[in-house]
């Protein structure tokens, strides 16, 4: 994905001098068309970040060494636009058993997702999303 990135950027600035030395319009719409949809893609980006949204819960909220639980988590998209691709990390009580879930949320969707926990150790755990990354190209 990072060589397509960077063809697409390289290409901007190829057009535009492709439009100034020919005077041809089609370079120019070639040229807006790009910057659009990074504009387009730039504003998805921040439509995600600002309306994502997920409920997660436990099944129990204290659990003694060797026991299990599950995590469920719940991700929705009640709004009329698509969600960006995303990665999240979620972290569990065994670092082993750590997940990484990617999705894209379409206009009223949702995904839900269950997760064992198992608890090999004795302590207090932060569990659950712990960073989202949006993954698409621009």
């Amino acid at each position: 994905m990072k060589v397509l990135r960077f063809l697409f950027y390289l290409l901007m600035p190829v057009f535009l001098f492709a439009g100034l030395y020919t005077g041809m319009r089609i370079w120019y719409v070639i040229l807006i068309a790009q910057i659009l949809l990074v504009l387009a893609i730039l504003g998805l980006n921040q439509w995600t970040v600002r309306t994502f949204s997920y409920t997660q819960t436990l099944d129990a909220s204290e659990a003694v060494k060797g026991s299990e639980t599950a995590l469920h988590l719940s991700i929705r998209n009640e709004k009329p636009f698509p969600l960006s691709m995303m990665r999240m990390d979620v972290e569990l009580a065994a670092p082993s058993e750590n997940r990484q879930i990617s999705f894209s949320l379409l206009p009223f969707a949702g995904k839900e997702f269950d997760f064992k926990v198992s608890m090999p150790y004795r302590g207090v755990y932060p569990i659950g999303i712990t960073t989202m990354r949006i993954t698409d190209i621009f």
